[in-house]
């Protein structure tokens, strides 16, 4: 069985380490719960420009930003569990130019579990059918309803931004114990022949 996981939002804490840094770099308040679009400046509550995200990112990517998030709760124990019966295939929608910092970031804190394909968000669903994946954990509302879409079960890992994300193949985890029971229980299913 194979899973496609995206890395920002499931298994890095992005949306944390780069509000922070965006508020050291501008003088800001702003909270990752504020972030209620994906694209961060259509959020009512986020007070940033357009012309500041664009120079926050290209200074994040200079300062190599992509080393300093820290792993979601719980994703390597998770990753080690299921290691035994299904493969992971990282599936991300990162620019490739960070490859290298994306790499050594998983080899750090061990969560070099399987294959890492840089795609555009829009292309994801349509890479994992390819590759014959069968779940994927995603947070980009948009990519999720692709997944669901491709009849890719997708575990919309829970943001602020997905709450409307919704529907059938669409299974809403706020943790990687979550996602590990759903599978338990769908495995258990598939050999019962239910």
């Amino acid at each position: 069985m194979r899973i496609a996981v995206d890395i920002d939002g499931p298994v890095a804490r992005f949306n944390d380490t780069f509000i922070s840094f965006c508020n050291e770099q501008f003088n800001l308040n702003n909270k990752p719960e504020d972030i209620t679009h994906y694209d961060y400046i259509s959020s009512p509550n986020i007070q940033i420009t357009a012309t500041q995200l664009k120079q926050a990112f290209e200074l994040f990517t200079e300062e190599e930003g992509w080393y300093w998030p820290y792993p979601e709760k719980d994703v390597q124990q998770f990753l080690q569990k299921i290691s035994y019966t299904s493969e992971v295939t990282y599936i991300t929608g990162r620019p490739r130019y960070t490859s290298a910092q994306t790499i050594a970031w998983l080899s750090n804190w061990d969560l070099a579990f399987g294959d890492i394909l840089f795609v555009h968000s829009s292309e994801k669903a349509k890479v994992a059918k390819a590759l014959g994946c069968v779940y994927s954990v995603e947070d980009h509302p948009e990519t999720c309803k692709d997944y669901a879409n491709n009849n890719i079960k997708c575990f919309v890992w829970n943001m602020p931004f997905n709450q409307n994300v919704n529907g059938n193949n669409l299974v809403r985890v706020k943790n990687w114990d979550m996602v590990y029971n759903y599978l338990h229980d769908d495995m258990d299913e598939i050999l019962r022949g239910t």
